[in-house]
């Protein structure tokens, strides 16, 4: 039996559920596995144990370790009702039991679905569906999922020799290199179950936010054929003001579909980076400095490029261009299995705990913080010290 294979979990405490649930992947419902990156898709089912006591602390947990033991390249999707908590008034939210999951197996081919009677999003779950989905919907769910894994896998391949990745800014006067770069965005961030669902089902295919509207936006390229491909994107954000022209160019983009508009003018944000978002207590150390503070982010590479040093060659660019605008501290967040990158860059995880690991804005996915000082007067030189290497 193949080790490279995706195991679709299904853990559903509701035996009627389970049932139909289990009937839909027997009778189709499970999409082909995304090659060559997994060559086999499989589905089991976690029963009840006799002893009884919630599904997701027991049995589940035991056989993902299992799983994830016998093979450190096997992809497991999680399939149950376990995952949010829809019993207290207000709006649903991610389980005890979903966030103790996701610390645990987070930083593997680690993804879920889960089923519940709103079909709601919640934090660190990647996709939704209602107890009485169609066949149809969860196998989109299932793919989406799938999709994801596939993208999170390291790459094997290395630049091919004669080949070169240059990084530069968006051209902002070139309506298809715009174009093209917020789509690529779109392409990754749907595959990696970051989309708002108000922004999923935009027609334009763009991904954009506030934060778009004074960021500095750079591409990745290589020459293929004798023509300039754009394989990877990367913004800059600082705490200063840019240009009215190109913001009016991100809004013009917006107004092509009313729930990418609506989205925009959603995550309007006064703490001007979205590392800030919740974040009191430095936006206090922030107000009464003259300090220019930046952020990374949106560093993102076409699939079929990873392994030739794209992130690395956008990330020099990004921090040349945080020093050319004399950008005092300069932040990002990103999931863990990403730190070494962005440490060979000179950023670390600040040493303090709680607000430096936490919900990143308009994605609901937790992530660590990372910092890095560009020059002598830093807003965090004195309160707060980086972990060392």
């Amino acid at each position: 039996m193949s080790e490279n294979r995706v195991t679709i979990l299904v853990a559903i405490e509701d035996a009627d559920v389970r049932d139909r649930v289990l009937a839909a992947l027997a009778a189709g419902a499970v999409p082909p596995p995304p090659r060559p990156f997994f060559d086999r898709v499989c589905h089991e089912a976690v029963l009840p144990g006799r002893r009884g006591g919630p599904l997701l602390e027991a049995a589940t947990e035991v056989r993902l370790r299992e799983l994830f033991r016998r093979s450190r390249d096997a992809g497991v999707v999680l399939l149950s009702d376990g995952l949010v908590d829809d019993s207290a008034p207000g709006a649903p939210a991610s389980s005890e039991a979903a966030r103790e999951l996701f610390i645990a197996f987070g930083d593997r081919y680690y993804s879920t679905v889960a089923i519940s009677r709103t079909a709601a999003r919640v934090e660190d779950v990647d996709r939704a569906v209602s107890t009485n989905c169609s066949p149809d919907d969860l196998a989109t769910s299932l793919k989406l999922c799938m999709d994801r894994l596939a993208y999170l896998r390291v790459p094997a391949k290395n630049l091919p020799a004669g080949a070169e990745v240059y990084a530069r800014p968006i051209r902002m006067d070139n309506d298809t290199e715009v174009q093209q770069y917020f789509a690529l965005r779109y392409q990754v961030y749907l595959a990696m179950c970051y989309l708002d669902p108000t922004v999923e089902g935009n027609r334009a295919g763009l991904e954009i936010d506030w934060f778009d509207t004074h960021g500095i936006h750079f591409g990745a390229f290589t020459v293929l054929n004798g023509y300039e491909e754009l394989i990877g994107t990367a913004r800059l954000i600082t705490t200063e003001d840019y240009s009215a022209e190109d913001r009016d160019r991100i809004h013009r983009l917006a107004d092509q579909d009313q729930s990418l508009r609506q989205w925009v003018e959603k995550t309007t944000n006064g703490a001007r980076l979205p590392a800030l978002h919740g974040r009191p207590d430095l936006l206090r150390r922030v107000g009464p400095e003259d300090l220019v503070l930046g952020e990374v982010s949106r560093v993102i590479v076409r699939q079929q490029y990873r392994g030739w040093g794209v992130a690395h060659t956008l990330m020099d660019q990004l921090v040349k261009a945080a020093a050319a605008r004399r950008v005092n501290d300069l932040f990002l967040e990103c999931l863990p299995v990403h730190e070494k990158l962005y440490i060979s860059h000179g950023f670390r995880r600040p040493r303090a705990v709680g607000p430096w690991a936490g919900n990143v804005y308009g994605i609901n996915r937790t992530m660590m913080v990372m910092h890095r000082s560009c020059g002598n007067r830093s807003v965090l030189s004195r309160a707060v010290a980086d972990v060392p290497t």
